[in-house]
């Protein structure tokens, strides 16, 4: 069976490459993740809905608007087959397209490094 780096590593991989292409391109520097995933307990999953967070937001939001779009959100997720967008996610990504946003759903750090430099014109 052949093992596949995690949605985490995927992501890492990505903001690596992000990085190194800052200086290049600055407005690079603004792109962020979303800290929505992981396991927390209950006490500090109350506190986080509480401040906002909200269950189906794509994992990395790209606040750079390139024509005809307000920005671009990307939703990681490992190169598993097995990896699916759930329901929230769909829900978020339909809501985001709808208002005027590119959306991605992006299997591992090649696919999203391809789809942002697709949408940022590189």
């Amino acid at each position: 069976m052949v093992g596949f780096p995690s949605e985490h590593m995927e992501q890492v991989k990505l903001f690596a490459w992000i990085k190194s292409k800052v200086q290049k391109y600055p407005k690079m520097e603004f792109i962020f993740a979303v800290p929505n995933g992981g396991m927390r307990s209950k006490a500090i999953g109350a506190k986080l809905k509480a401040e906002g967070v909200k269950s189906g937001v794509s994992d990395i939001c790209v606040p750079i608007p390139i024509a005809p779009y307000h920005g671009a959100w990307i939703e990681m997720k490992s190169c598993n087959p097995k990896a699916k967008a759930s329901t929230e996610q769909k829900t978020f990504a339909k809501a985001m397209l709808k208002n005027g946003y590119q959306v991605y759903l992006c299997r591992g750090a090649e696919n999203a490094i391809q789809s942002l430099s697709d949408y940022l014109q590189m």
